[in-house]
């Protein structure tokens, strides 16, 4: 959120910038445009005011009123189209007008003087001044653009009238108005390369950053394989949902494990055992919606957090038809690959006040589930914990018993029934522990057989199944037990 808001900062600074530039590079223009427009009307107002002296000959007689010659208004023609005069008026010493062009050789009776358009304009012009105005034409008979200016006509130091010239402007201001346009467009892109460049790189970076961020924050909460969420974000949701509702609301946990995954890596490769684990966790998202989340908490094991149900009943519904689900077989490169699971549930808060009382509850469910036939699910109850605590029991005397040459014979005699002699001895395997007495193979075997070490044990029984029997007399037979499992080995 703070990285949007400095680019979004950082944007806003570079459009004000660039704003304020325009916004100053036109009022510069129209100052200057302003400026120069006066300056022209100026000077060439001043140069008609010394032509008229210079070449009117009968000017005093026209500013007492009188017609001009038939050569003075030739001259006045001609200055005004070569001049790019739009309008001039002549004024005598007094301010009142005495000839306006376009009416030249044509007795008029004017009535306008200089102090209609301004009270101090006579004094301003008396001191030597030019007074110009620049602006917009006014109605149709206008020019779109103009410059009045006002100036005296003096030959030698005598004051003889007033001469107003009025320019069309407009060519000339839309020349200084492109060419600034075009010096305020070139500061612009200066303006925008100077800001820009920097802030759209900033920009780039920080985008490039909340993106690495995002994928960072997806990566930290979800699974890179399935995109199901992860143990990590599965535990915080589950946190989330004690905190808010102190343990006192509905909520069971299903761990789901694949049965014998490494049979279908081995058989299949790792590619499409991949596969299978999309697939399966599709199905389960597909089969869950509406009543909770999806994890992937391990290489195999899903995490199901079933939020919606409220009983026991409705738990059990969900494991059955995950079961169900997961029951029909995967299509993988065109092969039809059966990915079974077992599952263990746990529903708290009777199963668990805690996430981790709550989680260890549901691990228990499955491992029973899994120790007792696979496909299947099993609700947890506490007798279950105390099973569990037995059998990590049995499995680490079965290990220490590896190390330590702890597992010892009982020698049952065999007997030739016709004849009633002894024809050798059966060596049975015993494991006997101090804390939980001596344990029957019908409880160790099978947890040997499922934690690998029966091929460890197997060794051990030849080994000394092979020892006991140079102890035998010669005419007897020794009788070992082995499992399945050791020749597969």
């Amino acid at each position: 959120m703070s990285s949007r808001k400095s680019v979004t900062g950082t944007v806003a600074v570079t459009l004000l910038t660039a704003t304020l530039v325009v916004i100053l590079c036109f009022m510069l223009v129209r100052f200057f445009t302003g400026h120069m427009l006066e300056s022209d009307a100026s000077r060439r107002a001043r140069d008609w005011s010394a032509n008229l002296v210079a070449n009117v000959a009968d000017l005093p007689n026209i500013l007492n009123g009188e017609l001009p010659s038939d050569e003075s208004i030739v001259f006045f023609e001609q200055a005004k189209a070569v001049g790019d005069v739009w309008q001039y008026k002549i004024y005598n010493s007094k301010g009142d007008l005495t000839v306006v062009s376009g009416k030249i050789g044509r007795t008029h009776q004017f009535t306008e003087n200089l102090k209609d358009k301004d009270s101090s304009l006579l004094s301003k012009l008396t001191a030597g001044n030019v007074v110009v105005t620049v602006r917009p034409g006014v109605g149709k008979s206008e020019p779109e653009y103009l410059a009045e200016a006002v100036v005296p006509i003096i030959s030698g130091t005598e004051l003889l009238g007033y001469l107003q010239v009025v320019v069309d402007e407009t060519e000339t201001q839309l020349k200084f108005l492109t060419a600034a346009g075009h010096l305020a467009l070139a500061v612009l892109v200066l303006v925008l390369v100077a800001f820009g460049a920097p802030a759209g790189a900033y920009i780039f970076r920080t985008r490039q950053k909340e993106v690495a961020e995002s994928k960072l924050e997806h990566l930290a909460y979800h699974d890179s394989l399935t995109g199901l969420k992860n143990r990590h974000a599965i535990t915080e949701y589950l946190e989330k949902h004690f905190a808010r509702n102190k343990g006192d609301s509905f909520l069971a946990l299903h761990f789901v494990d694949l049965d014998k995954f490494k049979e279908i890596n081995d058989a299949h490769g790792h590619d499409s055992g991949d596969e299978v684990l999309r697939q399966v966790s599709s199905t389960l998202v597909r089969m869950v919606a509406g009543e909770g989340i999806v994890g992937r908490v391990g290489g195999d094991e899903f995490l199901v957090v079933q939020t919606e149900g409220g009983n026991v009943a409705k738990a059990e519904a969900l494991a059955d038809r995950v079961i169900q689900g997961l029951s029909q077989p995967c299509n993988v490169k065109g092969n039809l690959i059966c990915a079974k699971v077992s599952i263990g549930t746990a529903v708290g808060p009777a199963d668990g006040l805690t996430v981790s009382d709550l989680m260890k509850s549901a691990d228990i469910a499955l491992y029973v589930s899994k120790t007792e036939g696979r496909n299947q699910y099993r609700l947890f109850q506490p007798e279950m914990d105390l099973k569990l605590k037995r059998r990590r029991a049995v499995e680490t005397s079965l290990r220490q018993a590896l190390l330590n040459n702890g597992f010892v014979f009982h020698f049952q005699p065999l007997f030739d029934l016709a004849t009633g002699e002894m024809e050798g001895v059966e060596a049975l395997l015993r494991l006997p522990e101090e804390t939980l007495g001596m344990i029957s193979p019908g409880e160790f075997i099978p947890i040997a057989e499922d934690t690998g070490l029966i091929g460890d044990i197997g060794d051990w029984v030849i080994a000394e199944g092979c020892r006991s029997i140079q102890l035998l007399p010669h005419h007897l037979k020794l009788a070992i037990n082995l499992s399945p499992l050791q020749f597969e080995k």
